[in-house]
């Protein structure tokens, strides 16, 4: 085998090692346990070394153990690598490694112990049975074990590939080689002969003979040649291959011989292939197959290991075709006719004749019918059969087909049958062979029919001249005689027929066909028979004509409709009062039961005359013609109400065509509609009034058409309306009448039902009255207060929190109304109401200096807006309103060196930053409150708002140092701190601020609607914001929305529109704006009044962008953050920073500061926040006022176009930092102590 030149890492090279050295260095006992079967073993010794790829570095092995295990007397071999053998193995382990293989490596390591050993054991022996260091019979099995073991620890370790069996590296597996049996093992090369005959056998297991295919579908086509009296083609196998394939033998008619990588291929003398062509095949042989060997796997207390060999079953086939050269044999018919002269194609002589094929064998085909060019086809092509060159055809001409048999026409002579023997010369072309039959002349008939009235007229209408049917007889036509027909529109009819000469036929005109039965019409005179015969004639066709005369003599009734309306004036045709009418005709020629005929159409005719609809003509009598009237659904006929039914007509027929005309009149019939109206309370409301007048209804009329009436008067009633039909009419409301022309009915009345009425001929000349009846509709509204909890409980009514609370209608014509107190169960009055769209907006409860606030301790509620629609008449709609309380819970801990931590009060409230307490806007009451701790020295403050509180110790005896007042931050819902509205469009505008200040966070979304717009003047003069952070989901800022705030840097997100009037005005601090928006307007005063801006203030924003604009306008400085890219601004849930700088308090703030002894911040959320960390900075308790210095305030804020960049491109930087507010949380083991 050639050795592949490829690389391979030695890190690989070395794990084979370690597997191979492990498992060498492992003792196997000899002795079974509990019943297993014991694993034996028998060592080759050698020395070995590898040299390591790439290097001059060489690993010497003094000596080795190469194992050989048994189990049962069979071989052994390892299938788990990196782990040493067991001296016993359990057969079919059910956990055995072999079933964590793959199917496809499964299949190939037993197909490598097909070719290796033991199933291919017997062709290795004789493989290296000569050589001389392989002389003993226990050498060469150590050779085919050992080569067998190496190529399966190969795929174990993935080194062949699964479907071409290749080795990924071959250097890698000589060196393998080599560490398996030593560079210098005597016994190498014999060892390499035998592994490389086992490589090449896998390698080539699927590869088959050059000329073959593996599917017998597209195998190739072996073409035979002729070689004078038999078949015989040669075929080379360049794979080499073929000596494990089988092909010789004979196949249907095909002899195969097979020498080496050659196949010859004949057929004998005289013979032919069985069939158009033969597919061959054959199944590589393998060196195994017995279905019943059985590859076992073994496993246990050691490596597992597979025995035996499985019989393969995936056997690889081999497909080839073979064929012959042949001739495609067809026929030609030709004629000549009676003088000799060959017949022009087309023609129908020509068609309908079959042939019959014989080859040598005795097979027979049978080709035909021709066409009028005497070709026998087949789709477009002729017709053929296949003949094969050598064997010798004969045709016959068989004739015209009768049944199973076939005949030649007397007229014609049959032609000698042909032979024809293909050649070589013929191969794989067209043969066609021409059949010439003369013939006499074509004897044609043509009979003519004629019409004409008693005057001698003549008729052309197809009606008179088709349809008839003729019976010729006489001659050599059957005894029946031959009927033909009909005649065409122009009453002629041609027949064919094999007539002979001199010889008499009869033709007798039948009539027409009438029912499948051929009668004579009685308005005819039916002629005389007439008689004709054929004389000989040199021409090539004759025709002889014949015509036949009838004179034409009918009666005819012809009915109409007529109608006349109660005045007595016939109906405008046409009408949909014509239409639908049925009449009964008796008497003359019709049947007893007369005929009916009908309906009529919108003109009151017929579809044709009596005699056209019965389908016969009339004969000459009295006729009597009944009116029966329409016809119903179930098939009986009615005579309407609204009619008087006529006399019956009579008419005599004579030779004529009559008109009867049948006359209805018309009843008349009127009616009105009368409005009524009827309250919530079923009392009739009175009329006159205007609720009951200008209103339109449709009414539907039993035929479906519709019609408008009204409008009503004052009274109720519509104009009296004229119908002229009875049955079922339906009136449905409409209401008013519309500028446009459509109609609305009013919310003030309920959708009405349509009603029915029923005109009959009772109601003739009267007019009816039809009553409609309204319900009137009432609206109403109240408004139910709910309170969520802070656990999530809903308040349970009665409850004083429920009442007292107010709120803002406002009505679909936009005006507004307060609406309020609710009582302790949360409901408030009912409201009479329209329908329309009504938006209601919370105000709150009254406060203590008057007007609506709304408690700081409740989330507020986003106004609502509710439909009233039809559907809430004559019912309160109740619009219910939830406020969440926002409350939580404050702990503080006492500790005491002396353990006196129980009893002792703590003093909490809430600094207004003017040295006061901040008061409830409602009871007006200050926010402070007192909590005594429990033994474990801890003091619970319940129910505290959201806030800055000060928290301190009180009555601290004279002997303790007097511990520091602590800040705590109570952190609640940050939607509390906001009043805001709910947009048209789905979003949310933040409409004022009243939480305390410090850093303000205004949130992304409130009640799941996102914020979208800060309303004007919202933070405008606010002294207590220190920093304002604004979401990316805001588009718009208001007017002085920021006005006389103490800003330094001004961070705005991408999405905003534009910087308004005076947004910014009066902010003197301002000294870096960055604007992320590529498109966002400023405002020409937006920055008016603010010191810094045009002076030493900076400007960032984007190429190009409006904010570049602006900044060279005002000979402000401008950065540029770049070319301006989507990916680079804030999206829309990135949030960027307002930040201000707080003005001069008297109360200094502890939240996210830091002193030099800094006085500790702790934020509490909606759980319980335990306060135990002492401070340094003492806040004076109130009412003493104090006034205190403000933190110097610094801005690190970007500088460069670098860190502009970076800015917006990060969610969660804090943009502003002011070095003296750090927040920072007091350790866990540190308490609030003496």
């Amino acid at each position: 085998m050639e050795e592949k030149e490829t690389k391979f890492s030695f890190k690989v090279i070395s794990i084979v090692l370690a597997f191979l050295l492990l498992i060498s260095a492992i003792p196997i006992s000899s002795m079974a346990a509990g019943g297993k079967i014991t694993v034996t073993d028998s060592f080759v010794t050698y020395k070995h070394s590898v040299k390591k790829p790439g290097t001059d570095h060489i690993f010497i092995w003094d000596w080795a153990y190469m194992p050989m295990y048994e189990i049962n007397g069979q071989e052994a071999y390892c299938i788990d690598p990196y782990r040493s053998a067991g001296s016993t193995a359990e057969p079919n382990y059910p956990n055995s490694v072999w079933w964590s293989f793959s199917r496809e490596k499964r299949e190939q390591i037993a197909l490598a112990l097909i070719y290796g050993k033991p199933g291919n054991f017997e062709a290795i022996n004789k493989l290296i049975e000569n050589d001389p260091n392989a002389e003993t019979f226990e050498k060469r099995k150590q050779f085919a074990y050992l080569a067998t073991k190496l190529i399966i620890w190969q795929y174990c370790l993935d080194l062949r590939d699964l479907n071409t069996a290749e080795v990924s590296d071959s250097q890698f597996s000589q060196e393998l080689l080599w560490a398996f049996f030593g560079r210098n093992f005597e016994y190498t090369v014999s060892m390499q002969k035998v592994y490389n005959y086992i490589d090449n056998l896998l390698t080539t297991h699927k590869t088959i003979p050059s000329f073959a295919s593996k599917y017998s579908s597209n195998s190739p086509t072996i073409k035979l040649e002729w070689k004078g009296d038999h078949y015989e083609a040669t075929l080379k196998d360049t794979n080499g291959v073929l000596d494990r394939f089988d092909f010789s033998g004979n196949h249907d008619g095909v002899n195969i011989t097979q020498v080496g990588n050659t196949l010859t291929l004949y057929t004998n003398p005289g013979e032919t292939l069985k069939s158009s062509e033969i597919v061959i095949s054959a199944t590589k042989e393998m060196p195994v197959d017995d279905t019943d060997a059985q590859l076992i796997t073994w496993g246990g207390d050691g490596q597992d290991m597979v025995t035996g060999v499985n019989g393969y079953a995936d056997p690889v086939p081999a497909y080839f075709k073979v064929a012959v050269d042949t001739v495609s044999l067809g026929v030609e018919k030709s004629s000549v006719d009676y003088n000799g002269v060959e017949v022009q194609k087309p023609d129908s002589r020509y068609s309908g004749l079959y042939f019959k094929i014989t080859g040598t064998d005795g097979t027979e085909e049978i080709l035909g019918p021709t066409d009028v060019n005497g070709q026998i086809r087949s789709g477009t092509g002729v017709k053929t059969i296949r003949c094969q060159i050598g064997e010798t055809y004969t045709i016959e001409e068989l004739g015209l087909k009768n049944g199973d048999s076939y005949y030649l026409p007397d007229n014609y002579t049959k032609p000698e049958p042909v032979t024809y023997t293909p050649s070589s010369a013929d191969a794989g072309k067209v043969i066609i062979k021409s059949f010439t039959n003369s013939g006499e002349t074509d004897l044609n008939w043509k009979i003519q029919k004629t019409v004409v009235d008693e005057s001698g007229n003549v008729y052309t209408g197809k009606d008179k001249l088709a349809d008839w049917y003729f019976k010729i007889t006489g001659g050599n036509l059957p005894p029946e005689g031959l009927t033909v027909g009909p005649t065409d529109s122009y009453g002629y009819v041609d027949v064919d027929f094999d007539f002979r000469y001199d010889t008499t036929y009869t033709v007798e005109e039948l009539g027409k066909m009438v029912n499948d039965e051929i009668v004579f019409p009685d308005d005819y005179i039916k002629p005389e028979n007439q008689t004709a015969s054929f004389t000989k004639t040199s021409q090539d066709s004759y025709t002889l004509q014949m015509k036949f005369e009838n004179k034409y003599a009918p009666n005819d009734l012809i009915i109409k409709k007529s109608v006349v309306n109660a005045e007595g004036t016939q109906l405008t045709k046409p009408s949909s009062e014509y239409s639908g009418w049925y009449f009964k005709v008796t008497g003359g020629n019709l049947p007893s039961e007369g005929l009916i005929v009908g309906p009529t159409n919108s003109n009151g005719e017929l579809s044709g005359t009596v005699s056209q609809l019965a389908g016969t003509s009339l004969k000459k009598g009295t006729y009597t013609v009944e009116e029966l009237g329409l016809k119903s659904s179930d098939g009986d006929y009615y005579f309407p109400d609204i009619y008087s039914k006529p006399e019956n007509i009579q008419t005599e027929l004579n030779n004529s065509v009559e008109t009867v005309t049948v006359t209805n009149t018309q009843m008349k019939f009127e009616y009105q509609i009368q409005k009524t109206i009827t309250d919530k309370d079923g009392e009739t409301i009175s009329a006159p009034s205007k609720l009951h007048s200008g209103l339109y209804f449709k009414v539907t009329a039993p035929d479906g058409t519709s019609t408008v009436i009204g409008a009503t008067d004052e009274y109720g009633k519509t104009p009296a309306y004229t119908v002229t039909k009875t049955g079922t009419y339906t009136v449905e409301e409409l209401g008013t009448k519309n500028s446009d022309g459509s109609y609305t009915l009013g919310d003030e009345f309920l959708n009405p039902e349509k009603i029915s009425f029923e005109i009959t001929s009772a109601d003739a000349g009267k007019v009816k009255t039809v009553e409609f009846d309204n319900d009137y509709a009432e609206y109403s509204y109240s408004i139910k207060k709910s309170i969520k909890q802070s656990d999530g409980s809903m308040m349970t009514a009665p409850n004083d929190k429920l009442a007292g609370w107010y709120f803002e209608v406002t009505s679909p014509t936009g005006d507004k109304t307060t609406v309020g107190p609710t009582d302790n169960y949360g409901n408030t009055n009912t409201i009479e109401a329209t329908t329309g769209t009504w938006t209601i907006k919370e105000l709150g409860v009254v406060g203590a200096e008057g007007g609506y606030v709304i408690p700081d301790d409740y989330m507020i509620p986003a106004a609502k807006t509710v439909n009233i629609t039809r559907e809430n008449a004559n019912q309160t709609t109740v619009f219910e309103f939830v406020n969440t309380m926002d409350l939580h819970s404050m702990v503080v801990q006492k500790l005491s060196e002396d353990d006196k931590i129980e009893g002792i009060t703590f003093y909490a409230y809430m600094p207004d930053g003017n040295g006061g307490i901040i008061k409830n806007p409602v009871t007006g009451q200050p926010y402070e409150m007192r909590a005594i701790t429990d033994k474990n020295g801890l003091a619970v403050f319940n129910e505290v708002p959201s806030g800055v509180w000060i928290v301190q110790e009180e009555n601290v005896p004279e002997w303790y140092i007097k511990p520091e007042p602590q800040t705590i931050i109570v952190k609640g819902s940050g939607a509390k701190d906001f009043t805001y509205s709910l947009n048209a469009d789905g979003g949310m505008t933040i409409t004022g601020y009243k939480g305390t200040g410090g850093q303000v966070d205004i949130p992304s979304t409130i009640d799941g609607y996102p914020v979208t717009e800060i309303a004007d003047y919202v933070f405008n003069a606010n002294p207590h914001v220190m920093s304002v952070t604004i979401p990316g989901t805001v588009t718009k800022i208001g007017q002085a929305a920021f006005m006389y705030a103490s800003l330094k840097t001004v961070v705005l997100p991408a999405n905003l529109e534009e910087i308004p009037f005076s947004c910014f005005a009066k902010c003197p601090n301002i000294r870096n704006v960055y604007v992320y928006g590529k498109d966002t307007k400023i405002d020409n005063y937006a920055f008016q009044g603010s010191g810094f801006i045009g002076i030493n203030a900076t400007m960032y924003g984007y190429t190009g962008s409006p904010a570049e604009t602006y900044a060279n306008n005002n000979g402000i400085k401008f950065v540029s953050l770049g070319t301006y890219a989507a990916n680079e601004i804030l999206n829309e849930e990135e949030t960027t920073e307002a930040v201000t700088e707080p003005a001069e308090t008297t109360e200094e703030i502890t939240e996210e500061t830091e002193a030099t002894e800094p006085a500790e911040t702790i934020e509490a959320t909606d759980e319980v926040t335990e306060t135990t960390e002492p401070t340094t900075e003492t806040v004076e308790e109130p009412p003493a006022e104090e006034t205190t210095e403000s933190p110097t305030e610094t801005a690190d804020v970007p500088t460069t176009e670098e860190e502009a960049g970076t800015l917006n491109k990060k969610k969660d930087d804090i943009y502003y930092k002011d070095e003296s507010l750090d927040v920072s949380l007091p350790p866990e083991n540190e308490k609030l102590s003496n």
